[in-house]
């Protein structure tokens, strides 16, 4: 009877660009060439969604009290208009350089790696894809934050690792 690890055929790496999610794309690629596996890197674009993070907290406040605003406002679309005004958050350039990043190393290393980016929030969007895209291992980095920290912030890795039904590699 072969394990999880022989199966593997299509891994799946979530990447944002920063430094740990690099790492998690290398042990990606490296884990994808030696099984014979395909990749896919998946960034999730969470700026229109988690808009507190770009400091955007009173836009979003207003778009969900209906005391305040009408439910007529278009709070996605006035953001939408506001990042084509000044260009790309950063978050996402790094997340689309992240991307590109697999890709490069796909091909030097002989590996498939097709790329995505999908909206929303990103523990729920990354286990949507990997179920969607029936991925058999989902690697993701992580920077390790401990205490306080960690329960404040959350983790990503962490929720993804407790709810995902495929097997997690958490990468440091």
């Amino acid at each position: 009877m072969m394990s999880e690890i022989e199966k593997i055929k299509k891994i799946m790496v979530a990447t944002d660009g920063s430094e740990p999610s690099i790492r998690a794309i290398r042990h990606a690629i490296e884990m994808a060439r030696e099984k014979d596996a395909e990749v896919l890197a998946l960034s999730v674009n969470t700026t229109l969604v988690d808009v507190g993070a770009r400091g955007y907290d009173v836009l979003a406040q207003l778009g969900s009290d209906k005391h305040v605003v009408d439910e007529s406002v278009d709070v996605h679309g006035i953001l939408t208009e506001y990042y084509d005004r000044i260009g790309k958050p950063e978050s996402l350039l790094m997340a689309e350089a992240g991307l590109e990043i697999a890709k490069t190393l796909g091909e030097d290393q002989g590996v498939t790696v097709t790329t995505l980016m999908e909206h929303g929030r990103a523990t729920e969007t990354i286990l949507k894809v990997a179920e969607r895209e029936k991925v058999n291992l989902i690697i993701l980095g992580t920077t390790g934050l401990t205490g306080l920290s960690r329960i404040l912030i959350g983790s990503t890795a962490d929720k993804v690792t407790r709810l995902s039904k495929c097997p997690v590699m958490v990468v440091h």
